[in-house]
């Protein structure tokens, strides 16, 4: 099963904004039949303790479990995200043209984002590869 949940952020995102925000993608999971959902989060002080309060309180009639797993502040290989940032670094960024302008390389790049970074299929590779990553580094933390 998969859920389709978009986030938009507050300018200035909190701890009851992100918890109305899970909580609203725990509602929407239960009734897609999810039972747990591991939510892998980065130590920034809206993912933390009151976040976490404020979401188990709003979702106490709920019976889907979510568990929060916080990784290092500066994980990039855990991130989707930064394997984009990468992606366009070295297809988009690298050897260009020191002498363009600023709006030319801004130009270029939205055309390229425009177009697609990766395909469903790299997403789900990419995704497949940090699930292992986690894995691995569970394992690491488990040996004695």
């Amino acid at each position: 099963m998969s859920a389709e949940c978009y986030f938009s952020a507050l300018e200035r995102a909190n701890a009851e904004s992100v918890a109305a925000y899970l909580a609203q993608l725990a509602t929407e999971l239960q009734t897609q039949g999810y039972e747990q959902v591991t939510l892998y989060l980065d130590p920034d002080t809206t993912h933390l303790q009151k976040m976490q309060i404020s979401y188990r309180q709003q979702t106490a009639h709920l019976a889907i479990q979510m568990r929060f797993v916080h990784f290092a502040a500066y994980s990039p290989a855990l991130n989707l995200a930064e394997y984009a940032i990468h992606w366009l670094r070295q297809h988009s960024l690298h050897h260009a043209c020191c002498s363009q302008r600023l709006a030319q390389v801004k130009e270029r790049l939205a055309a390229v984002i425009k177009g697609g970074i990766f395909t469903a299929e790299q997403i789900v590779n990419i995704l497949v590869h940090i699930e292992q990553l986690v894995s691995d580094k569970q394992k690491q933390n488990l040996s004695p």
